[in-house]
């Protein structure tokens, strides 16, 4: 039962970081010249070949607060 509580935890993190890394999209489009949208908004990679990660500061910024709603949840 503890394992099914962890993996519903986990998805509903990534459901909310998405939905949170769109709304930061959405304000950054709303509110910001087109040149640093694009550079808010393009994905970076990092890493070698194997082992790369794309991320875009949108997305960080989702998981971040994601991260800090759900912990703030639990603690509840």
């Amino acid at each position: 039962m503890k394992a099914f509580k962890i993996l519903v935890g986990v998805i509903v993190f990534f459901i909310l970081a998405a939905l949170i890394g769109l709304a930061w999209q959405w304000l950054f489009a709303q509110f910001m010249p087109s040149d640093l949208y694009a550079t808010l908004t393009e994905l970076h990679t990092f890493g070698v070949r194997s082992l790369k990660l794309s991320l875009s500061v949108c997305g960080l910024l989702g998981m971040i607060c994601s991260y800090g709603l759900c912990t703030y949840t639990i603690k509840l």
